[in-house]
């Protein structure tokens, strides 16, 4: 029997954007983005920015854990089947 590796779980995060003035005439977008479930939050100026952050983020995300069991869950946005 062949296992498939496991699916890191679903992470949120709420992005924030608005315009900011720069002069006549001119804006910029600004931003802020929040990963919601540890509340790590960056604000940004360019896209780069975003995607470093955005990247980091997934890249350390914690396997997903039942909260009845205490151990890694067994189904959900992370969960391959048998």
């Amino acid at each position: 029997m062949t296992h498939r590796k496991e699916l890191p779980p679903a992470q949120s995060f709420g992005i924030l954007l608005w315009p900011e003035s720069t002069g006549l005439d001119a804006f910029e977008w600004r931003g802020r983005v929040r990963h919601l479930s540890s509340r790590e939050t960056i604000y940004f100026r360019d896209l780069e920015a975003l995607t470093a952050f955005l990247t980091s983020m997934l890249n350390a995300a914690p396997p997903a854990v039942d909260p009845a069991t205490g151990g890694e869950a067994a189904d959900g946005p992370g969960y391959s089947g048998s």
